[in-house]
């Protein structure tokens, strides 16, 4: 089920004219989630099969999709923060950094696992790292 509600999201992003907010992909998937939830209740599907479509569908948004729009708004900072002047040019760079680490779970020490499993991340991340003044 899952990989028909990916497919119909990617229709319905290709219908837009542009790029979605986060609020717009949120309000999408609210939607999305309702239906199947109604159709999985007159399939008599049981609590359980409900609750993991339920999990399985909001990892997906949470990791997949809304990851991708939270990672473009890093990026859109970075690029503001790369145009300000010393000393508060590298200190907001490491704040920036700060808050990829928390949203995106970046552990401390180089992970090979993590990096192979999230390029875009971990390269806007070193990016930004040697971005900075140290």
């Amino acid at each position: 089920m899952l990989t028909e509600i990916k497919k119909a999201y990617q229709i319905w992003l290709n219908e837009q004219e542009q790029q979605p907010s986060q609020e717009d992909v949120e309000n999408y998937f609210s939607s999305v989630q309702y239906q199947h939830l109604v159709d999985m209740q007159h399939s008599e599907a049981s609590n359980e099969e409900l609750g993991s479509f339920v999990r399985e569908l909001n990892n997906h948004i949470e990791n997949e999709v809304l990851g991708t729009i939270e990672l473009e708004n890093f990026r859109s900072l970075f690029k503001t923060i790369a145009g300000q002047i010393e000393p508060d040019r590298t200190r907001r760079l490491s704040s920036l950094m700060d808050a990829m680490q928390q949203r995106f779970r970046i552990p401390l020490l180089n992970n090979e696992a993590y990096n192979k499993a999230n390029p875009e991340v971990i390269n806007l991340f070193r990016e930004i790292s040697y971005a900075r003044n140290l």
